[in-house]
């Protein structure tokens, strides 16, 4: 640290895995993958955080139990050795799931751990705050582990497919953020005022696919974005976001901001 403030860059990089979510954080030494989209995609992430990982992935993190979260992760389990291990605690019957949790417990020298509050501590002073909301809602989306990534001043909410209910209870634990992933790839069951006008993002970034059979993301998501200023980036129109700051600023490689125009079918 420099007179009390940041002086490395950290990059925070939303993933272009088409109609699904992986975020990874390059803060140093400390390298943090949040989901990898589908199986198909687990390549196209392992090879994208290849040349910022050192030695081991320090911390990954599975949102929920669904195929377009989970599914890359055992070919990241393949590809590195993972220190710690934070899923939401759910189980489901696909294989993508499967071949995700058989990879995360036969990890050597790895923690699995469900998700509660609890917050890991990062070199420069960073730190990763997980956020409990639900556990054991019959919708697996609102049992999505929630982040809070903090570098200096510099604030980002990861919050998975977490919907309506979640983002109620994360609304009353939350704080006012720079950068906020949209939830569910900017559904209308997320993205609610009640958390937005808590959090008040500067910039939303929707990780979601061209052309997508859902029609993510939902007009409804982009007028709430818009109701409390935020600037919308997405992955279907600029590939993967990546975001720079140094603790004080920050900047992304990317001004194809997304409008009403943009919402899906």
């Amino acid at each position: 640290l420099i007179n009390g403030s940041p002086d490395k860059s950290v990059t925070v990089s939303f993933i272009d895995v088409g109609q699904g979510d992986s975020v990874f954080i390059d803060a140093g030494d400390y390298e943090i993958l949040i989901d990898a989209g589908t199986a198909d995609k687990g390549v196209t992430v392992s090879n994208y955080i290849k040349p910022y990982v050192d030695g081991d992935l320090d911390l990954m993190i599975a949102t929920h139990a669904h195929a377009d979260h989970v599914g890359g992760l055992a070919r990241v389990l393949a590809d590195y050795q993972v220190d710690e291990i934070v899923d939401s605690g759910d189980t489901a019957d696909s294989k993508s799931w499967t071949n995700y949790h058989n990879a995360a417990v036969n990890e050597p020298n790895c923690t699995l751990v469900p998700d509660s509050d609890m917050t890991f501590t990062l070199p420069d002073g960073a730190q990763m705050r997980i956020i409990e909301a639900l556990d054991g809602d019959k919708n697996l989306n609102n049992d999505s582990v929630a982040a809070l990534f903090t570098y200096g001043a510099v604030k980002v909410l990861l919050t998975g497919d977490n919907e309506e209910a979640a983002e109620a209870v994360l609304a009353g634990k939350a704080e006012d953020v720079d950068v906020f992933k949209a939830a569910h790839h900017g559904s209308r069951t997320a993205n609610t005022m009640a958390l937005l006008s808590v959090i008040k993002p500067e910039y939303v970034v929707v990780s979601c696919g061209t052309g997508n059979t859902y029609g993510h993301p939902h007009a409804e998501a982009l007028e709430n974005f818009g109701a409390v200023d935020a600037k919308v980036f997405g992955t279907e129109k600029s590939g993967t976001v990546v975001m720079t700051t140094d603790g004080v600023t920050y900047s992304f490689n990317t001004a194809k901001t997304l409008t009403l125009a943009d919402a899906g079918a």
